[in-house]
């Protein structure tokens, strides 16, 4: 008897995480998106040669990179360039390891100049994958991200503080937050980055859409919400 009563209540519970599930993948595949930067694609390794002289690196035919093309400014300041460079390793990795310098990188998709042609009306947030790590606290890590259609600019930027360290997030922008450009016509879209002293950071798919997707994360506090819920009324 007891053994029927554990296969029964198992396969209750097995039922509540198959809904879950179920109502997670709809959620998922629901969801239109569209992929600016994967970064996946072409080879990125730049080391500066001199402080605040920024290096300039243009990409074309990229598989993984909306419109195809990607330039990299990158510009370092402070007293030294010792450990400072960026690189692409499965995300783009940007490194302050001298303890005394920062820099700025601005990734800029334009489809080599032609204009992305891109309508973005139907589409509510542009989100973007990072890690952020603080190591001398002196001064915020910026990112702003541009949009503009040819005519208009309009920018939305978030900023960390010393509190904010070591930070494994994805930002998210709202599309609302972009007034004065025709967000049916976007020609081009700017990712400025300006770390702290002596950071460490990484940036990973840079993607549209017009759905909040589930993190992992959360798909899993879903999944064990459920079977706690279960586990109550069992």
């Amino acid at each position: 008897m007891l053994i029927t009563l554990g296969v029964r209540d198992m396969r209750k519970h097995l039922f509540v995480l198959g809904v879950v599930i179920f109502l997670c993948c709809c959620s998922l595949l629901q969801a239109t998106i569209i992929t600016i930067d994967d970064f996946e694609s072409g080879s990125i390794d730049l080391r500066p040669t001199a402080l605040t002289v920024p290096i300039i690196q243009n990409e074309t035919g990229l598989a993984g990179v909306y419109g195809g093309t990607r330039t990299i400014e990158y510009t370092v300041f402070g007293k030294s360039l010792s450990g400072a460079g960026v690189e692409m390793a499965e995300s783009l990795l940007i490194d302050n390891n001298g303890k005394r310098n920062w820099s700025t990188v601005e990734l800029t998709y334009d489809a080599g100049g032609a204009g992305l042609n891109l309508d973005l009306s139907s589409f509510t947030i542009i989100s973007m994958d990072a890690w952020f790590e603080h190591v001398a606290f002196d001064k915020d890590t910026v990112v702003t991200l541009t949009l503009s259609d040819g005519t208009n600019t309009a920018s939305v930027t978030k900023t960390w503080d010393v509190e904010q360290c070591d930070l494994d997030l994805t930002l998210y922008f709202s599309l609302s937050g972009f007034a004065g450009v025709d967000k049916s016509n976007i020609q081009s879209l700017t990712v400025y980055i300006e770390s702290d002293w002596y950071g460490e950071y990484a940036i990973d798919n840079i993607q549209v859409s017009d759905h909040d997707v589930p993190e992992p994360a959360t798909i899993a506090i879903f999944l064990l919400g459920g079977l706690a819920i279960r586990l109550k009324k069992a």
